[in-house]
């Protein structure tokens, strides 16, 4: 995510999600992969070396460790500690259920910070992942995480069976004193096959509502993955944001093949073969994002501060169903009014 007024083109993106496995113990139906047997589609030693090498050549900053489930990969410490080791600030998500078999290693690494989902008490949060018992392996994942001092992050994948229990989520979240992110249903991967899971404008608005709330009065950090919500009446503006697909960030798979974002899969092509420069500087498809040359976005006064969600519009409805511009929900005046209370607070922020 970024918050900026004119879209430049980085040397090399901040952070890169990379999967090192298809495999996952769960099957989650709002997963953006399509994970596999945890028994198969493991990295192939070799090229993750060679990636690794990669990214520090590019002086990546960030690395967040995905999957799938990443711990299935044997290697999975050895890549982080390999990457720590060249000053890369190394993060991880999982779901939890082997993070305690794992988390002194980690911790030996030096990875950076955990990033565990719970999505809602426990009925709601087993039944989207098929599980009797992944709601209690997350959260014993996530206080044994803040027990030995990682930066913790939870994190929650907003849709419309779990917008009534999100106050839930935040109030675990409060209680130990762990960081909340909320990001929206994104349909990939096995998510294409569950696009009920998206709400509705009004549910959408509503959920903001609820999230902007405890933005204001929560004692630990809650970060929203939704440009949009300062269009809410006392909204937060310092948190104003914008998709950083392709423009500070950039996905990889455990192949190498590249993505303008995890959830966005766009093949860029291979760093293995086509060469990282290549890719982030030369892709038609990342300049096309960087300029927000797309159809509904291009003439949108809110192109830089929004960018709507290209994985939401590549796959299945050919626009971000929750662009309020398209749903008449905000006008182009309103806009403008957003345009320059962004400019406004950034001034503040470097005064």
């Amino acid at each position: 995510m970024l918050l900026m007024l004119d879209i430049k083109t980085y040397k090399s993106p901040f952070c890169v999600v990379w999967e090192i496995t298809d495999s996952c113990n769960l099957k989650c139906s709002h997963c953006r992969t399509s994970a596999v047997d945890p028994n198969s589609h493991i990295g192939n030693p070799e090229n993750e070396d060679k990636i690794i090498d990669i990214l520090i050549k590019n002086d990546i900053l960030v690395v967040n460790i995905s999957g799938g489930e990443p711990l299935l990969n044997p290697r999975c410490t050895e890549i982080v500690k390999k990457l720590t080791q060249k000053g890369i600030y190394v993060g991880l998500s999982t779901n939890g259920i082997l993070f305690p078999k794992y988390a002194q290693q980690l911790k030996d690494a030096n990875l950076g910070y955990v990033q565990i989902s719970l999505d809602g008490p426990e009925e709601v949060h087993n039944k989207f992942r098929n599980s009797t018992n992944a709601y209690q392996k997350a959260i014993d994942a996530l206080k044994i995480a803040k027990k030995m001092g990682f930066r913790v992050q939870l994190n929650c994948v907003a849709n419309v069976y779990n917008i009534d229990y999100l106050q839930h989520v935040y109030d675990f979240a409060n209680t130990e004193d762990i960081e909340m992110h909320v990001r929206r249903f994104v349909p990939s991967g096995y998510g294409k096959d569950n696009i009920d899971l998206i709400p509705d404008y009004n549910d959408h608005f509503r959920m903001l509502k609820v999230l902007n709330n405890m933005q204001k009065d929560s004692k630990v950090r809650v970060s929203i993955e939704a440009p949009l919500i300062h269009f809410l009446e006392d909204s937060n503006v310092s948190n104003l944001i914008g998709c950083g697909a392709g423009i500070t960030q950039l996905g990889i798979d455990k192949d190498g093949n590249a993505y303008p974002c995890i959830f966005f899969r766009k093949n860029l092509g291979n760093i293995l073969e086509s060469g990282f420069e290549d890719i982030w500087f030369n892709s038609n498809v990342l300049k096309k994002m960087r300029n927000r040359d797309f159809e509904k976005c291009k003439d949108c006064h809110a192109k830089v501060t929004c960018g709507g969600c290209q994985a939401c519009s590549e796959y299945p409805f050919g626009e971000d169903p929750l662009c309020p511009l398209e749903v008449g929900k905000v006008s182009e005046q309103d806009i403008e009014k957003m345009k320059v209370c962004i400019c406004e607070s950034k001034e503040s922020d470097l005064s």
